[in-house]
């Protein structure tokens, strides 16, 4: 794409934080870095031709931006797709609860945070691999299926420089019958972690957090726990370290071989039917459109005027993105 910058550095504005375009970008520059020195080329050219041009529409007054068009790597790694894909699935897991609400309105939600010991790196995979069995098998016992309506549940994992290790956990939101407090069927905090603990076969009580989220009015859903069921599977700060290049490589190697072919992203029973009925696009999909969305917007939501659409590229060396005419 050979077009002619005008000079314009992309400055894109919510609610008085800037979005954080070119940090993404650098960090997919050096995640590339590290595939490349790790040998894995494919994935090493995907990242680093990752988003070198965005499209917005854009009010002239600066109310206003919004992206239509990118090329996007969708890489499982790269820090800008998982932002994008971050950002999709939040949307989408609002879009379920509000329907799910409509449907239960009675409908209760609760946090639920599954975890385990820390791991060496040789062993995330099959900790991995045992802890989204258990988390199968915890969702069918008879004391929880009877009493929830549905859940979303996201794979998280974070690495502890000081120590080594890694921390593999599992962020549930859970939509839970009305009568789970009030009919007999509550499950307390100690209950939880029994139940975790014994499908893990633990020799230890694994850290377990359940919150009950206190409904405030008719129809809301929860917001902060929503957001977060919807966060990273993997912070990009947790696996490129800048400056280190051996320990990025030994982290982002870990976290390749540790995530393939994973199902990191879960919705069951009545919000996995609700996904399906609303068509939804799957995250985690190579294909998934990672945009801001498609449909037409001729003016600016905020000031009515005329919107247009402005194309930026990445600039290498100065590590901006400019405007092209």
């Amino acid at each position: 794409m050979n077009l002619t910058t005008n000079g314009e550095i992309l400055q894109d504005i919510k609610n008085g934080k800037e979005r954080p375009w070119r940090k993404k970008k650098v960090k997919s520059g050096l995640l590339s870095e590290s595939f490349n020195r790790l040998e894995m080329r494919k994935r090493a050219e995907r990242t680093l031709n990752c988003a070198t041009f965005l499209k917005f529409v854009e009010c002239r007054n600066d109310e206003y931006k919004k992206l239509i068009d990118a090329n996007f790597c969708r890489d499982r790694l790269c820090p800008m797709c998982n932002w994008r894909r971050s950002r999709k699935l939040q949307q989408q897991i609002f879009q379920i609860l509000h329907v799910a609400h409509q449907r239960e309105p009675k409908m209760r939600f609760v946090f639920l945070t599954l975890t385990v010991k820390n791991v060496p790196g040789e062993k995330l995979g099959d900790t991995v691999t045992e802890m989204l069995k258990g988390f199968k098998a915890l969702m069918e016992l008879k004391e929880v299926d009877d009493f929830m309506h549905g859940y979303v549940r996201a794979l998280e994992v974070t690495y502890n420089k000081g120590r080594d290790d890694f921390h593999p956990h599992i962020h549930v939101l859970l939509g839970m019958r009305s009568t789970y407090f009030s009919g007999g069927g509550y499950i307390n905090h100690a209950r939880w972690q029994e139940m975790w603990q014994g499908l893990l076969k633990l020799d230890y009580p694994p850290i377990v957090h359940i919150k009950p989220i206190k409904k405030r009015s008719q129809g809301e859903v929860p917001v902060e726990a929503a957001m977060e069921v919807g966060k990273y599977v993997a912070k990009d700060a947790d696996y490129i370290h800048e400056g280190n290049e051996a320990l990025t490589d030994k982290v982002v190697s870990t976290f390749a071989k540790a995530l393939k072919s994973r199902r990191l992203i879960g919705f069951g029973k009545l919000f996995r039917r609700i996904h399906r009925e609303l068509n939804l696009m799957d995250v985690e999909s190579k294909n998934v459109d990672l945009v801001s969305g498609n449909d037409a917007v001729c003016s600016c939501p905020l000031c009515a005027s005329n919107l247009f659409e402005q194309l930026y590229k990445w600039r290498i060396g100065i590590n901006v993105y400019l405007g092209v005419d």
